[in-house]
C-alpha cells in the first residue's frame, strides 16, 4: 500500500458496541482498548488490502498510561488475552475457511481506540508521535488504526457512507461519535478512513475469554490448593485435547521424584464444565526445549483416565477435589455433599 492509497476497512458491529460501551463506562478520558483483527491481502495485483477488525481487548487498569492527550497501554494481562485469541485462531482452520480468509492470514494487534475529551475527534500530536515510533520499531506492521471516541454529540449528527465516523445513540438523548483514522509508515500522518460496519453474523466471532484469564483469583486458588496438596504444577498450556474449539487450558502435575505425570484439561467455561485427566509418563525437558515441547511429548503418551465413581462434579468443587478423587482419596475441599455414589453420568452432567 502506498502513502496515497488506503485499505478497505471492515468493522464488526460488536467492535462498535464495545467501543461505545467502554467509552461510556469509564470516567477517565484517554481510556481505550486494543483492536484485534487481520489484514486480508488480495490475490490480484494492484488491489488494495482489506483490514478486518473483529474484536477488542481491554487492558488492566494498572497497565494504562494516561497523559494529556496521550493514551498507551499493554501489560501481561492484555498479552495473555491476545495469545489466547491467536492460538485459537491458528488452531481453528474451519473458522478461517468459513469466513473466506486465507489460511495463512494471521490474527494481529492492528490498532488501538481511545476516548478523548470534548469534541476532539482527531488523534493528538502525542498520538501521532507514539504511532510513528511504533511503526519505526515494528517493520512488519504496515499501518496502524486509531479510532477516536468522543461523547455527548447532539442528536442532529448524522453518519453515512462517505464519512469516516459512526454515530451511536448513548441512551441519554445524545450520540457517541467514533472517528476512524489510519497511519502508514510512508505517509507518517493520520488520515481519515471510511469504515464499513458488518453484522456480527458476517464475520467470525473470536472465542470468549477462558476462566483462567477472566478470573485470576480462581486460577491462583486452584494452583495454590494443588501445590498445598503436594503437587508440582506447571504453567498453563493451551492445547486441543478434544478436537473441538476453543482450546483447553491444561496443567501438567507431578510429584517430586515421581515417574509419572497427570495432565489436567479444563474447558474455557470451567468450573461449569468438569475437568478431564490423562495419565502420562514423566518426560524430562531436552536441551533447548520449553514447556510446550514437554507437554506435546507427554500428550503423545497420555491415556484418558475414567471419571472417579466417588465424585459428582459441581461448579463449587475445585481441581484438587477432582485429583483427590482420582487418587482414591476423599475430596480435599468443596462441599462434601457434592460427592455422590457415582450413579450419575460422568462429571455429573
Amino acid at each position: 500500500m502506498s502513502g496515497g492509497q488506503l485499505p478497505n476497512l471492515v468493522i464488526a458491529q460488536r467492535v462498535i458496541d464495545k467501543m461505545a460501551k467502554g467509552a461510556a463506562r469509564f470516567i477517565h478520558d484517554e481510556t481505550g482498548e486494543a483492536l484485534v483483527g487481520l489484514i486480508h491481502q488480495p490475490d490480484s495485483a494492484g488491489s488494495v488490502p482489506t483490514l478486518y477488525v473483529l474484536d477488542t481487548i481491554a487492558p488492566d487498569e494498572e497497565d494504562v498510561q494516561r497523559e494529556a492527550y496521550v493514551f498507551a497501554h499493554g501489560g501481561e494481562s492484555q498479552y495473555d488475552q491476545f495469545t489466547w485469541l491467536l492460538e485459537n485462531w491458528q488452531a481453528d482452520a474451519e473458522l478461517r475457511r468459513a469466513a473466506g480468509f486465507k489460511s495463512e492470514a494471521p490474527l494481529a494487534h492492528i490498532g488501538d481506540w481511545h476516548k478523548q475529551p470534548g469534541y476532539m475527534i482527531a488523534p493528538s500530536g502525542g498520538d501521532l508521535a507514539s504511532a510513528v515510533t511504533l511503526l519505526a520499531e515494528a517493520p512488519d506492521v504496515p499501518f496502524w488504526l486509531a479510532p477516536i471516541v468522543t461523547l455527548g454529540h447532539p442528536p442532529t449528527l448524522r453518519d453515512g457512507a462517505a464519512v469516516n465516523y459512526v454515530a451511536v445513540a448513548d441512551g441519554h438523548g445524545g450520540l457517541t461519535r467514533i472517528d476512524f483514522w489510519l497511519i502508514d509508515r510512508r505517509a507518517k500522518a493520520f488520515r481519515p478512513i471510511v469504515p464499513a460496519v458488518y453484522p456480527n453474523s458476517q464475520l467470525p466471532a473470536l472465542p470468549s475469554l477462558p476462566w483462567h484469564l477472566a478470573d485470576d483469583a480462581r486460577l491462583s486458588l486452584e494452583v495454590g490448593q494443588l501445590e498445598h496438596d503436594g503437587w508440582l504444577v506447571s504453567q498453563i498450556v493451551l492445547w486441543d485435547t478434544d478436537l473441538e474449539p476453543p482450546l483447553e487450558a491444561c496443567f501438567m502435575l507431578g510429584r517430586a521424584g515421581g515417574e509419572s505425570l497427570l495432565l489436567l484439561a479444563t474447558e474455557h467455561d470451567f468450573p461449569e464444565s468438569p475437568p478431564r485427566a490423562y495419565a502420562a509418563p514423566f518426560v524430562p525437558l531436552g536441551h533447548g526445549e520449553e514447556l510446550y515441547d514437554a507437554f506435546e511429548k507427554a500428550w503423545r503418551e497420555a491415556d484418558p483416565m475414567p471419571w472417579p465413581d466417588s465424585l459428582k462434579w459441581s461448579p463449587e468443587l475445585y481441581l484438587v477435589d477432582y485429583v483427590s478423587a482420582l487418587m482414591g482419596r476423599a475430596p480435599a475441599g468443596g462441599d462434601p455433599a457434592a460427592s455422590g455414589s457415582g450413579d450419575d453420568e460422568e462429571g455429573g452432567e
